[in-house]
């Protein structure tokens, strides 16, 4: 790990822009067809209804997304460059684990608080409703976000990352888990147990049927990796736990009401 740092730090500008052009694309390809293959597995599961068309709008505002999250990891570069992030190269798993366990915490968090603040009207209204434009959500729609928004959330992670010195193991663990979380929770399929989200704990992890609903009503289910803000400050859809990975009951534009 030590080697992969020293490596990252020796990178010129023109190394660091290929590099983090190549790490963002591979990234946007992995999520979008691994989750095009969770829907060829649980379509018969659908938990939103069929998305529309694919549209250019769609596909130049995850194209923008792509960019700008290439700028945020050249922007992490030269904040570390210059010893503003410090990341440690400590290959112990229980360090990894932790670290990782700690940046999932922070960040549902600060998620949950943000994705709030996103739906007041003015914001919602300027915003995020570029992302609820598309309420029967496909892969593709992780991507899809208005560029501030984007910029916004890579702004919050570089500020986290500057808080504290993390391992690059943990580091890296978290960005999995962020891309995994988000990629599930615009499938629009159910690929878990119908009795999932009243399991002890695991109950409330963050699924897809989860973001489902909140894309269907955008006024719940604010949380990201987890249900846990949203129980605790009263924004649970109350008929989460009784239609898990049930399917809609009707369209998602009949059903939203912007928050």
């Amino acid at each position: 790990m030590q080697a992969l740092l020293d490596w990252t730090r020796a990178l010129d500008v023109a190394e660091a822009v290929l590099f983090a052009t190549i790490v963002n694309v591979v990234v946007f390809v992995l999520a979008v067809l691994g989750g095009q293959a969770v829907v060829a597995l649980w379509r018969h599961r659908p938990v939103s209804a069929p998305s529309p068309p694919l549209t250019a709008r769609e596909l130049w505002l995850a194209a923008v997304c792509v960019v700008l999250n290439t700028a945020v990891m050249l922007a992490g570069w030269a904040l570390f460059r210059a010893g503003l992030v410090e990341v440690s190269g400590d290959t112990s798993l229980v360090r990894w684990v932790l670290d990782a366990a700690v940046l999932v915490a922070i960040m549902d968090l600060a998620m949950y608080t943000t994705h709030r603040l996103a739906h007041h009207p003015l914001l919602f209204r300027l915003v995020h409703s570029a992302h609820h434009a598309y309420d029967a959500p496909r892969p593709l729609t992780l991507f899809v976000l208005h560029p501030l928004e984007v910029l916004g959330f890579g702004g919050l992670w570089l500020v986290v990352l500057a808080t504290h010195t993390y391992s690059l193991g943990g580091i890296l663990a978290y960005l999995t888990i962020n891309t995994v979380f988000g990629t599930l929770g615009h499938v629009s399929v159910e690929p878990l147990p119908r009795s999932f989200a009243r399991w002890p704990v695991l109950g409330l992890m963050g699924t897809s049927t989860f973001h489902a609903r909140h894309h269907q009503s955008p006024s719940t289910n604010f949380g990201f990796y987890t249900a846990l803000w949203d129980r605790l400050f009263g924004t649970l859809d109350p008929a989460y736990a009784a239609t898990f990975a049930a399917p809609p009951t009707e369209p998602a534009s009949a059903r939203s009401t912007r928050a």
